[in-house]
C-alpha cells in the first residue's frame, strides 16, 4: 500500500467521525477554538506545524529577554568601571571597564560617576518585564499543546503497529511515518534546549547585576528560574522514538 493510503486511512476515519456531529453552526466567522467542532479542535491542537511555530516563538521571546537583560548591562557596566576608576584616581577607563567585565564601550566619566553615586541599575526591570511575561505565556501554551501532540502521536503509533500486523500498510510506509514523527520531536527538543539556554543566560545576568549592587531583582530571578524549570520540564516529555 502506498504511504498516501496510510494518511487516507486516518483522514477517512476522522471524516466519518466528524460527519456524525450534529448542530454545528456554519454562520460564525470567528473560528476560535471554542467555536470549532470537537474533531477540528483536536486537529488544530495537535498540528505539528503550529506547535513548531510556538516553539520558534518561545526561542524568539527568550532571545528578547537576553537582549533586555544584557544590552544595557554592557553599557552601564563600562560606565560603572569608568566611574570607579575615576574615584580611585586611575585614568585608564577602558582597562577598568574590562576588569569589571563590561563588553560595551566607554560612556564617559559623568555617567559612570552617577551610576556609582546613585542606585545602580545594570538591568532595566521595566524593559525585561514584558519580555518575561510574553515568554511565560508562550511557554505555558507550548507545554499544553506539546502534551496533546505527543499523546496523539502515541495513539497513531499504536494504530500503525496494528495496521502493519494486519498487513494494511507496508514496512516502508510504517518507517516513513515513524521518521516523520521523530523529526518533529527532534525539532521541538532542539528549540526547547535553545530556549532553556537563553533563559539561563538571563538568570546569570540577573545574578551578576545583583552582585554588582543592583537591588529589586529578586522577583525577576525567581520568575526566570521558574520559567527555565518549566521549559526543561516540557522538554522532558519528549522521547525521540
Amino acid at each position: 500500500m502506498q504511504f498516501g493510503k496510510v494518511i487516507g486511512f486516518f483522514v477517512a476515519t476522522a471524516t466519518i467521525s466528524g460527519c456524525s456531529a450534529q448542530g454545528v453552526s456554519r454562520n460564525s466567522t470567528d473560528f476560535s477554538p471554542g467555536s470549532a467542532p470537537a474533531h477540528a479542535q483536536s486537529s488544530i491542537a495537535t498540528d505539528p506545524a503550529r506547535i513548531s511555530r510556538e516553539a520558534d516563538q518561545l526561542v524568539e521571546k527568550t532571545s528578547e529577554m537576553v537582549r533586555s537583560a544584557t544590552l544595557k548591562g554592557a553599557g552601564i557596566g563600562a560606565a560603572l568601571g569608568c566611574g570607579l576608576s575615576t574615584l580611585s584616581g586611575s585614568t585608564n577607563c577602558i582597562q577598568a571597564a574590562l576588569v569589571g567585565g563590561a563588553v560595551g564601550g566607554v560612556i564617559g566619566h559623568a555617567r559612570g560617576k552617577a551610576a556609582v553615586e546613585t542606585r545602580i541599575e545594570i538591568i532595566a526591570p521595566k524593559a525585561l518585564m514584558p519580555k518575561l511575561s510574553d515568554a511565560k505565556k508562550t511557554s505555558a501554551a507550548l507545554q499544553s499543546s506539546l502534551g496533546a501532540l505527543l499523546a496523539q502521536q502515541e495513539t497513531e503509533r499504536a494504530e500503525l503497529v496494528q495496521a502493519l500486523k494486519n498487513k494494511e500498510i507496508s514496512q516502508e510506509d510504517y518507517n516513513a511515518r515513524h521518521v516523520e514523527m521523530r523529526e518533529t520531536r527532534l525539532r521541538l527538543y532542539d528549540a526547547l534546549t535553545l530556549s532553556a539556554s537563553q533563559i539561563k543566560e538571563v538568570s546569570r545576568a540577573l545574578s551578576g547585576a545583583t552582585e554588582q549592587g543592583q537591588t529589586g531583582l529578586q522577583w525577576y530571578e525567581i520568575e526566570t528560574q521558574a520559567l527555565h524549570d518549566r521549559v526543561i520540564s516540557t522538554r522532558s516529555q519528549i522521547t525521540l522514538l
